[in-house]
């Protein structure tokens, strides 16, 4: 699943693994796909978001960005979206394992 506005063009078919008799159980996989994919949910809830508040910017003045608070709040939106690629991207593998 590509998506042209994606953060880490990352694509969840490299990922998904073929449940067989000599690799790892559906269980297993399942359960290790799905802890990986609930941490990223509550990496999303737990991100710092008074930290992005402006008081704690401004200070930095003109020296690197002329907007350190806009710079600060697109960065924050990209670390945001990126965190739920990988939410997208682990449910998606999740889905295909629970498949086979």
């Amino acid at each position: 699943m590509k998506n042209h506005n994606s953060i880490l063009e990352l694509s969840a078919y490299p990922l998904i693994p073929v449940v067989h008799m000599n690799g790892s159980s559906k269980k297993s996989l399942v359960s290790q796909w799905t802890q990986f994919r609930n941490d990223l949910e509550k990496a999303a809830e737990n991100f710092p978001h008074e930290s992005c508040h402006g008081r704690n910017h401004y200070v930095k003045g003109e020296i690197d960005d002329p907007c350190p608070q806009v710079a600060m709040r697109e960065a924050a939106i990209r670390v945001q979206k990126a965190i739920e690629e990988l939410i997208d991207c682990s449910q998606e593998v999740l889905e295909k394992v629970n498949e086979q």
